[in-house]
């Protein structure tokens, strides 16, 4: 019978974090969460700039550069950056819970079995991959769980 409480990875809850870094973590997920409410419309408009050259071709590129510019490069990771998303594990409260440690989990990788790994988001836009993310990069540069 698993016994998650033994195994579950348990970020400081809200009571213990101090309201500055909660309050960033707050300011953090609703610029995150932005992103998704304005770049649709951005990008509508610019292609309908571009298209039509309204108001002017000059400034339907100038408009379009960004959009250009972001399709133009390639995407990369920058987990050199996540340390400035990381207060946002403390606004959700994030934890994480675990049926197998780490040592079987390993174990098991090496002879080719497979787990389904499940997330609830729980209302929140996108964000549970991205703080699954920011969990992993305390873990692996810590070396042991963050808490």
């Amino acid at each position: 019978m698993c016994q998650p409480d033994k195994l579950a990875m348990r970020a400081p809850s809200r009571r213990d974090v101090p309201f500055h870094r909660w309050f960033l973590g707050l300011c953090v997920a609703s610029i995150f969460s932005l992103v998704y409410i304005v770049t649709p419309p951005y990008i509508i408009s610019a292609l309908a700039a571009l298209a039509f050259q309204y108001p002017s071709t000059k400034a339907s590129v100038i408009y379009a550069c960004p959009l250009i510019f972001s399709v133009l490069t390639k995407a990369t990771a920058a987990p050199r950056f996540a340390w400035l998303l990381s207060p946002m594990l403390d606004y959700f409260d994030y934890e994480e819970a675990f049926e197998i440690g780490n040592d079987e989990f390993r174990k098991d990788a090496k002879i080719g079995k497979r787990y389904m790994v499940v997330f609830q988001p729980h209302g929140v836009v996108r964000l549970c991959t991205l703080l699954r993310f920011l969990f992993l990069l305390r873990f692996l540069f810590i070396g042991r769980p963050p808490f």
